[in-house]
């Protein structure tokens, strides 16, 4: 449907992100600090003079909310950033849920490279749990032959662009999902 429904200009087919509001459209002003993405490219708060944030609010399947942190850090540094958001890396209740919250990252912010989430065995060497709240996932998604603590201090979870798993040294910067 190529109707343009809030008159604003733009139609659905030429990338207006909600077709009921006339203020949200490609081209608008992104205002500063209000979490609405104005200018449907993706990321709320975007618009000149507005301070980026380093996490962007994510919203996906089964009740999950979260923030994609686009900055680069180890896992431990990471996690210190998701704690001062009011959460924790990010865990998941279903293999359905890791995979939507995956898709979306690589669909609003192109981030295909691993991510950090939140799967440590620091605490139990090879036993894999989830850092919020110590307790073993009901389900995995590891990559074939992972865990594989294949190098010094495998010891956190990353999860690759397709959102299979993998134990890699904690010190290593990514991104992450809280």
């Amino acid at each position: 449907d190529d109707e343009d429904g809030d008159e604003d200009g733009v139609s659905p087919c030429a990338g207006d992100c909600d077709d009921a509001d006339g203020s949200l459209h490609p081209g608008a002003v992104d205002t500063c600090e209000d979490g609405v993405d104005q200018d449907c490219s993706g990321v709320a708060d975007d618009g000149p003079g507005c301070a980026v944030l380093p996490c962007q609010p994510l919203e996906a399947l089964d009740g999950f909310t979260g923030f994609y942190c686009a900055d680069a850090y180890p896992w431990k540094e990471a996690r210190a950033q998701c704690v001062s958001l009011g959460g924790d890396l990010a865990w998941f209740d279903s293999l359905g849920q890791a995979l939507h919250v995956r898709a979306l990252v690589n669909a609003l912010y192109g981030g295909n490279g691993e991510l950090w989430f939140g799967l440590d065995d620091q605490d139990a060497d090879e036993s894999f749990l989830w850092s919020a709240s110590g307790t073993a996932p009901t389900w995995v998604a590891w990559a074939v032959g992972q865990p594989d603590n294949g190098g010094e201090g495998e010891g956190c979870g990353s999860m690759a662009g397709n959102g299979l798993w993998n134990d890699v040294a904690c010190e290593g910067a990514r991104r992450s999902v809280c």
